[in-house]
């Protein structure tokens, strides 16, 4: 079944037909609902949200008309350039995504609501369009100034251009301290603090003589996962890794001993406000601003809008064309 439909959502006519309300309905026992009629239902139901939705639609298509095609990400253009193959693609993605590809079910979701087929592409096709209009003007306005060039490098380099792999067998002074209550000890903060200091110098030591850094990980790391990959076999490269470290992670000690070690290089104990840690710098690659500036740019022209560029876009052409006034009147 999910093989016709996606067929049918892939070929491409002309374009859709749109769809228009009834100009008059004519029911039994001489009922007559008229097209008038529900307008004024649809406004008494749902308020001017719809009507401002589609005073938005038409300022940004008038916009967008301004912009030339070819400064755009190929993306966006290609969804203004085909508006109808877009909105295919949406929902055939839609049905995979949302329905594993079940046609019956995503039938029967639109028949729950009173929506056809067609109906729900041409709700998608003006969502896909009016999407790729607020991208477009967006990504065509906004400017790469210092502050966010920095941010898509640190986003895409890591922070400074420095992206690393760390690992770490960490032992906390919280977990030191439950266990404490738990066997009602009354033991200081001093006490508690050295209990976990000379856990990890012992497990570094073990490592100055040789014990492979997993092994560490196995016997000492407080993170079920990191055991757990410690004792796998293709798991052990990765034992205690800080997945996504980026110099926030363990507070800052933690990552000026990061930015101070070599590649491989393992140091230990190392105290935290956290607790103390034995810690491995997996790997390390350094990037230079200057040397990915373009493709920064690139980056940041193709990142899609933000929930504040896409509102203040918004507000400016609510502004511009007098779209507020208008309903008030």
């Amino acid at each position: 079944m999910l093989l016709p439909l996606l067929a049918c959502l892939a070929c491409q006519p002309p374009s859709l037909p749109e769809p228009s309300p009834p100009a008059r309905i004519e029911l039994a026992h001489g009922l007559v609902v008229t097209g008038e009629d529900y307008l004024r239902h649809l406004y008494a139901t749902i308020g001017s949200a719809r009507l401002r939705e589609l005073l938005l639609d038409r300022a940004l298509a008038r916009e967008a008309e301004a912009l030339e095609a070819g400064h755009l990400p190929e993306a966006v253009a290609a969804a203004l350039r085909d508006p109808d193959a877009a909105a295919r693609q949406a929902v055939a993605a839609r049905l995979r995504t949302d329905y594993g590809g079940d046609a019956a079910a995503y039938r029967a979701t639109l028949a729950a609501v009173g929506m056809t087929e067609g109906e729900d592409l041409w709700a998608t096709r003006l969502a896909t369009l009016r999407e790729a209009r607020i991208a477009a003007l967006v990504q065509t306005a906004r400017e790469p100034t210092p502050a966010r060039l920095h941010r898509v490098f640190d986003e895409h380099y890591g922070v400074d251009g420095l992206r690393v792999v760390v690992r770490q067998v960490f032992q906390s002074f919280g977990a030191e301290r439950n266990k404490a209550r738990q066997a009602r000890s009354n033991l200081s903060d001093a006490e508690i603090e050295e209990n976990v200091r000379k856990r990890v110098a012992a497990l570094m030591a073990l490592h100055a003589s040789g014990t492979p850094f997993h092994l560490l990980v196995a016997r000492g790391s407080e993170d079920p996962k990191g055991r757990a990959l410690a004792l796998s076999a293709d798991g052990q490269a990765r034992a205690g890794e800080i997945e996504g470290y980026n110099f926030q992670h363990f507070g800052p000690e933690f990552a000026d001993a990061v930015r101070s070690m070599r590649e491989g290089e393992v140091r230990g104990p190392l105290r935290t406000s956290h607790g103390y840690h034995i810690v491995k710098l997996e790997k390390l690659e350094r990037t230079a601003f200057a040397d990915v500036e373009p493709r920064l740019r690139e980056l940041l022209r193709q990142e899609p809008p933000s929930l504040a560029e896409r509102r203040e876009l918004l507000e400016q052409l609510g502004a511009r064309y007098g779209i507020e006034a208008a309903l008030r009147r």
